[in-house]
């Protein structure tokens, strides 16, 4: 369309007009790679296949370049019902570049039927790392992955089921089907309400979501169901998940597995028998011992080994070991979502940790179903929580020499302060800050040579980041251990 301007100039008495022609054309429709890349709150017009309704008020879409999610709560109600019914369909979309919790989406504010499409091939998983980095140029794709095994499964009162998979190798991802999408097949659907911990699947047509970390999502074209595993298979998971206590306290029996979850028979070998039999009985030594434990996994005629070479204290030599762990797991910690609290006791009598502006939380937990979880915020006036943000053990652990943890925060920058207390709490000394990141990380606070006999406490505090955030943090806390001296028994 060819648009003419005409401008009139006036100075005093006299004036001019001068005429452009200009050619104006249609917008120009963005591949989903070109979309991504526009700054939050800029304007966005693309097209590809609806590949799912995958979370309350969120479509996928996905074309040869990239996917995106489509967030409809706002949008209106002819948009919403145009992609409720066209799944599958070529769609172009109009609306608002967004991000929430680091998934990249278009706030809907037009949708458009282009015609019929084709759902794209699922992009395998098995071989990928599960990562933040490996997984984010991937968000919003159909992906599959197999053979991984369902653990910490739950099933929330309203409905929604989520639980994590893990790889043969280790690597982990979570699952949450949002109990508001209710349009996924119904074959899965049966599956998924009646599945458990411990069981191996293969997933096909999920699309990664993003929730601050990744994690999969359903589609009305998703399957899951049990792995059918070769003998080689099982006894390769068995073999990887496969681990025994390296640091023994005490005579008697090591309790060694037999079997493995796949249905391996485990026999032992011992290199020194006098100190462990090849049944796990274990006779302390007059000097400390390592002994290798070789496992056998078989079955049928698969097989494999794996070695552990297992530290036997001398008879009466005090050792490193662990005298207290939590994952900050139910019921022995109850789960809450109000984190804007004073100071407050958390656990069970005589194990509990006294927390201030936290709680055990069941969103996105670091490791199991629930995470310690403290929360500083920023308003968007730049208001932001001032307070101190906390939590120590309020029970003593004696001759402790060291604490590990998993840690992250929300990608704020925020770090976290450990130190010790060897007065009951009134003061805190041997400060040391762990640099965090998104990513779970495992971090060792050493307790200070001269404070290792005697009791003391432990304090995580919130370190806020320099310049100040600009939006919320949060930071996590899990897989807490305390060790100490112990003399075998």
């Amino acid at each position: 369309v060819n648009v003419k301007l005409t401008v009139t100039v006036t100075l005093g008495e006299t004036t001019q007009t001068k005429d452009f022609m200009i050619e104006v054309g249609a917008v120009s429709v963005m591949t989903v790679a070109e979309a991504l890349k526009v700054a939050t709150g800029g304007f966005i017009l693309t097209e590809g296949v609806l590949t799912g309704y995958v979370n309350n008020n969120a479509y996928t879409l996905q074309d040869d370049t990239a996917a995106i999610s489509i967030y409809v709560e706002n949008a209106p109600e002819a948009v919403k019902t145009l992609l409720a019914e066209n799944i599958g369909k070529e769609i172009k979309v109009t609306g608002t570049k967004d991000a929430y919790n680091g998934l990249l989406q278009v706030k809907a504010t037009e949708a458009v039927l282009v015609g019929d499409g084709e759902l794209p091939t699922a992009l395998s998983l098995d071989e990928s790392l599960l990562d933040e980095a490996t997984l984010l140029p991937h968000q919003n794709k159909l992906v599959s992955i197999s053979q991984v095994t369902i653990s910490n499964y739950a099933k929330a009162s309203n409905g929604t089921v989520s639980f994590t998979l893990t790889t043969a190798g280790s690597k982990t991802i979570d699952f949450r089907w949002d109990n508001r999408v209710t349009t996924i097949p119904e074959a899965a659907k049966t599956f998924l309400n009646g599945t458990g911990n411990g069981v191996t699947v293969d997933l096909t047509n999920v699309s990664i979501g993003w929730y601050t970390n990744p994690q999969l999502l359903p589609t009305q074209s998703m399957t899951i169901a049990e792995s059918v595993l070769t003998d080689a298979e099982k006894v390769a998971l068995d073999h990887a998940a496969l681990s025994i206590e390296l640091n023994v306290l005490r005579a008697g029996d090591m309790g060694l597995p037999l079997t493995g979850t796949n249905g391996s028979v485990i026999a032992w070998e011992s290199d020194n028998l006098d100190v462990i039999t090849n049944d796990g009985v274990v006779t302390l030594a007059a000097e400390q011992t390592t002994v290798k434990m070789t496992a056998t996994l078989t079955i049928g005629t698969e097989s494999l080994t794996k070695v552990f070479n297992v530290v036997v204290p001398a008879e009466g030599a005090a050792v490193e070991a662990v005298i207290y762990e939590t994952g900050f797991e139910a019921p022995d910690f109850t789960a809450a979502s109000q984190y804007s609290q004073p100071e407050a006791l958390k656990g069970p009598a005589g194990l509990q940790w006294a927390v201030r502006y936290g709680t055990p939380a069941t969103g996105s937990p670091l490791s199991g179903s629930q995470s310690l979880q403290m929360r500083w915020y920023r308003a968007a006036s730049g208001v932001h929580t001032k307070d101190p943000i906390y939590a120590y053990t309020a029970f003593q652990s004696t001759n402790a020499t060291k604490i590990t943890f998993s840690s992250k925060n929300n990608g704020q920058g925020g770090n976290v302060e450990v130190a010790i207390s060897v007065d009951g709490g009134t003061t805190w000394i041997a400060p040391e800050v762990f640099t965090l990141a998104k990513t779970k990380a495992e971090f060792t606070y050493n307790v200070p040579e001269a404070n290792q006999t005697g009791a003391v406490q432990f304090k995580f505090t919130y370190v806020v980041t320099d310049p100040i955030p600009t939006e919320d943090d949060r930071l996590y806390i899990d897989d807490v251990k305390i060790y100490g001296m112990v003399a075998p028994g």
